[in-house]
């Protein structure tokens, strides 16, 4: 059975036609790698196959209880305050939580080695990194 079939699909924007007489069928177990030159028309495809624009001609057909995902190359800028407000609240937290250790840690720079206090801020820094490196943070 057929998840996604594409018959003859055409997409043009003003003048410039991106596909052309594009047809092609996935099936279940089926692996699809997209490849080629910039404005080759990739991401239309993409987003014609998600229903995010339609196409000028042609059909495309998804089966029913196919789950589709798509991935947009660049984040929305419309909502976005800075360049991070894509990294989870978590990372975040422990990135600062992070900070504030390092700054503890330098503070009891001068004390010996065995000093309680410092190598509690040093077992609560290496376990804060570790679960900042578990999630991911430096991703």
């Amino acid at each position: 059975m057929s998840l996604l079939t594409l018959r003859s699909v055409k997409k043009t924007y003003a003048d410039q036609t991106v596909l052309q007489d594009i047809s092609f069928q996935l099936d279940r177990g089926d692996r699809l790698c997209l490849i080629g030159n910039n404005g080759a028309g990739k991401t239309t495809l993409l987003r014609l196959i998600m229903g995010l624009e339609n196409p000028d001609e042609g059909q495309i057909t998804i089966a029913g209880g196919t789950v589709c995902g798509y991935l947009p190359q660049e984040l929305d800028q419309a909502g976005a305050e800075r360049d991070t407000d894509w990294i989870s609240p978590e990372i975040r937290g422990l990135e600062q939580a992070m900070r504030q250790a390092e700054q503890k840690m330098a503070s009891l720079g001068n004390r010996p080695e065995g000093d309680p206090e410092l190598r509690a801020a040093l077992a609560s820094y290496a376990d804060l990194h570790s679960r900042f490196e578990a999630l991911g943070g430096y991703g």
